[in-house]
């Protein structure tokens, strides 16, 4: 899935966001907590309930130093939220 904001519904608030190495999945942006928490569990199984598995950026069932190369390949990238439309309020 390539990155970007994606519509799913009718209603203006229905839409979600992919960015690839935005782990944290909370602020559409790849920066240092997204590093940071593919550092802090190098080694881990990303399958462990204890371990986000969007961590393992490569989906090889291991975060390890691969996934941080992605991350730092991407460092730095976001993604802008929609903006809602104008004239006049949503239903």
């Amino acid at each position: 899935t390539l990155d970007g904001i994606y519509k799913f519904g009718a209603k203006e608030n229905d839409y979600f966001y992919r960015l690839l190495g935005d782990v944290t999945g909370l602020d559409r942006k790849v920066d240092v907590r997204d590093r940071n928490q593919v550092i802090r569990m190098q080694g881990k199984n990303p399958n462990d309930p204890n371990v986000n598995p969007d961590l393992d950026l490569n989906l090889d069932n291991l975060i390890d130093t691969k996934d941080l190369e992605i991350v730092l390949r991407v460092f730095g990238n976001f993604i802008t939220a929609p903006q809602p439309p104008s004239g006049g309020g949503g239903k």
